[in-house]
């Protein structure tokens, strides 16, 4: 195995499978024919012999000859029969052999804690297990974590390039001073089309890659990318999903034992990357069971299915086998998966792009997708990007997200990844056919700011601060909202305002009532003891449901209408976006 390339095969496999056999008959008799051919003449030349100076030679008669062939050919042919399933059985029970010993080695260790002593980090504070709170490592500062994991992120740049991949000259990755989330910016102007990254194949978490972890063979199908206007209509995309369902769950059980392999026996910079420098379990389905509660009680009760509670892993396994029950317990498996679902694009993981933060709107979402399936991934420009500007990806309203852009809504996207997306935000309440969005407009006032240094050259961040001095939030319904929903709205905004109530302790507003939130050795809802993490992130989508629903309730006076009720199909409707040019 090795580490700063892909080429190399390991033959670890994670979880129990049915290959298809290699072996096939009809190669069997191909294998024949071609063995008598090549058997017939290695004959004929050892049995003719030519000398130079008498010139007799001898020759093997025919019949001979003919018994020859057929015995020896006949026994070879029954031996490969016999042995090619035997060899299948032998590289199954390797298989399993391998898989109990790798689910083995996490699990024997105390508390989930994954070290490695082979592992070049393992001395780092980024192989610290996280602490309990989910925020930050045990005995390690926050300049320290900040340090390794930037020095992470540029082993992954580097990786990239070293391998045939392209990520711009002009990037950086890095946090902003105040800000929590890191982000990808350009220091430089970009214009329109231009590469951001570009990278083989070879590079991605993907199935088609699969021999290059295990000692496997993949068929890579011809998948083309649609164009805008070939793409598949919602309709016939969800009619293929259904058709293609286990089909696409192998793809994703796939990827994530890729994931998994690269991650435990650190193949790649990459691997490292993901297991030491991502936060474990952030997103719903994998919080503690009080993290849960507390999510689920805030959600509308009547509302969208709960599904995050139901099945928890991307990857459905047979939790009777026995190398099941391990890999459901290695706190390393449960992380792929989850890395899976939170940063990858349908099946497949890429280095680098993954890194892209969400967010949607003309001002933001600036980037394209040029998706070549089993030869390249790229990803461009849409807009001239200014300097300084972050690089934004669309997790709902991409070029490629089909009919995401008419039902993820801001409600679903917290539940598969964990956050409260920035404005804008979309809302799709199925049950009383509301579908809105809350733009944020800002009027900026450009102002001189003198030069501390006095110098004659000012640089662009001294000669100018842009600071907004108004923000205002528009609604757009897609749909004239009717009277059901906004008494929806306001019976929502009236259940949350009365959990808030009964449930004061979990802001823990200070004397000050400054509006921070006291810090915590234990946070308890209903008895069951939550993360603080995972209550910060609960809070947030309460706030956005309560001022989001209040805005809609305002905008929709004097708007509402019983159309949505009486013109528009009730197995289509949410597929309207404006419906003043559009209708139902």
């Amino acid at each position: 195995m090795v580490t700063t390339t892909t080429t190399t095969k390991t033959t670890v496999s994670v979880r129990v499978r049915k290959e298809k056999n290699s072996f096939n008959p009809l190669n069997g008799v191909l294998i024949y024919l071609q063995f008598t051919t090549n058997y017939s003449t290695c004959i004929k030349k050892r049995t003719t012999t030519t000398t130079t100076t008498t010139k007799t030679t001898t020759t093997m008669n025919n019949s001979s000859l003919f018994r020859y062939k057929f015995t020896m050919s006949f026994w070879i042919y029954v031996v490969m029969i016999l042995m090619i399933p035997v060899s299948a059985v032998d590289q199954q029970q390797q298989k399993e052999q391998t898989v109990l010993e790798a689910a083995a080695v996490d699990n024997s260790n105390n508390n989930g804690d994954m070290n490695n002593d082979n592992d070049p980090s393992s001395k780092t504070c980024s192989n610290i297990p996280q602490n309990d709170a989910g925020t930050g490592r045990k005995d390690c500062s926050a300049d320290q974590e900040e340090q390794e994991t930037q020095q992470a992120i540029q082993d992954v740049i580097d990786y990239v390039r070293e391998n045939d991949g392209y990520i711009n000259e002009k990037l950086k990755i890095y946090r902003p001073p105040g800000s929590a989330v890191r982000g990808i910016y350009t220091m430089e102007e970009l214009e329109k089309d231009e590469i951001i990254c570009e990278l083989p194949w070879k590079l991605l978490i993907s199935p088609e890659n699969k021999h290059l972890y295990f000692d496997v063979e993949y068929e890579v199908e011809d998948k083309q990318e649609d164009s805008d206007e070939e793409a598949n209509s919602d309709e016939e995309k969800y009619d293929e999903e259904e058709e293609g369902q286990s089909e696409s769950q192998t793809d994703l059980c796939d990827s994530i034992d890729m994931l998994y392999v690269d991650m435990k026996y650190n193949l790649t910079a990459y691997g490292r990357f993901l297991r030491y420098h991502q936060p474990y379990r952030y997103i719903p389905s994998l919080w503690t069971e009080g993290g849960k509660m507390v999510y689920r009680d805030i959600l509308d009760p009547d509302g969208k299915p709960h599904y995050f509670d139901q099945v928890p892993l991307f990857c459905e396994l047979d939790s009777e086998v026995e190398e099941n029950q391990l890999l459901l317990q290695d706190e390393l498996w449960i992380h792929a998966d989850m890395l899976i679902k939170a940063r990858a694009d349908d099946w497949y993981l890429t280095p680098f792009y993954d890194m892209t933060n969400h967010r949607n709107g003309p001002k933001y979402y600036n980037t394209h997708h040029i998706v070549d399936y089993g030869k390249t991934f790229t990803l461009t420009t849409n807009r001239r990007i200014m300097a300084g500007e972050q690089i934004y990806n669309s997790y709902n309203d991409c070029n490629k997200c089909d009919s995401r852009r008419h039902d993820y809504d801001t409600a679903q996207m917290f539940m598969d990844y964990g956050f409260v997306e920035d404005y804008p935000r979309f809302f799709l309440i199925e049950s009383v056919r509301l579908k809105f969005r809350i733009h944020e407009e800002e009027e900026d006032e450009v102002r001189e700011s003198p030069n501390e240094n006095n110098n004659d050259e000012i640089d662009n961040a001294s000669t100018e601060s842009t600071t907004p001095t108004t923000t205002t939030k528009r609604v757009e319904f897609a749909l004239p909202p009717s009277d059901l929903g906004v008494t929806y709205l306001e019976k929502e905004i009236e259940r949350l305002e009365e959990f808030k109530n009964d449930n004061m302790a979990l802001w823990m507003i200070d004397d000050d009532d400054d509006g921070k939130r006291k810090d915590v050795t234990e946070i308890r809802y209903k008895g069951i003891v939550l993360k603080q993490s995972e209550l910060d992130a609960v809070l947030s989508l309460y706030d956005a449901f309560v001022s989001d629903y209040k805005l809609a309730i305002e905008a929709a006076k004097g708007k509402t209408s019983s159309a949505v009720w009486v013109e528009c199909d009730p197995s289509e409707w949410w597929y309207t976006e404006n419906y003043e040019e559009e209708g139902c």
